[in-house]
């Protein structure tokens, strides 16, 4: 099944309007703990979430050891396109999903372009907010 998912388009990251969003995971239920990964990752305004408070937190936030950069895994990202994520992350994922339910979730190694050093930079002065304003921090 994974090969199927590599043999869709590869995901190419939207930029964020770096002052006002931020991109949270959508992991879609599957009855099956094997069954393929896929997410879907919109942006999210974030302003009113950090700034009034008037929003409930509706994502878990997970900080976790990176381990070795090899992105050995891939999921369906948006329907039609294939992202490359390491082993450790595609645990993560798989642990955190749900059979009927989806999962909102923040995790840098997918809502942060890794390859986008601007990106990196400007959200790093929101990483407090993101963890501050999660429903549940897992490390």
């Amino acid at each position: 099944m994974e090969g199927e998912i590599l043999a869709l388009l590869w995901y190419s990251y939207e930029p964020l309007k770096c002052s006002t969003e931020i991109r949270v995971i959508s992991l879609l239920p599957a009855p099956k703990f094997d069954s393929n990964l896929e997410i879907r990752l919109p942006h999210i305004d974030h302003t009113s979430m950090f700034v009034s408070n008037a929003h409930p937190s509706f994502y878990k936030s997970i900080s976790y050891c990176w381990g070795e950069l090899n992105f050995s895994h891939a999921l369906m990202c948006d329907g039609q396109r294939t992202l490359s994520i390491t082993a450790n992350v595609y645990a993560m994922l798989r642990l955190f999903r749900r059979p009927h339910k989806i999962r909102y979730l923040w995790i840098d190694a997918i809502c942060l372009n890794q390859q986008d050093d601007v990106e990196k930079q400007c959200s790093s002065g929101l990483m407090g907010n993101i963890f501050h304003e999660a429903e549940k921090v897992h490390v």
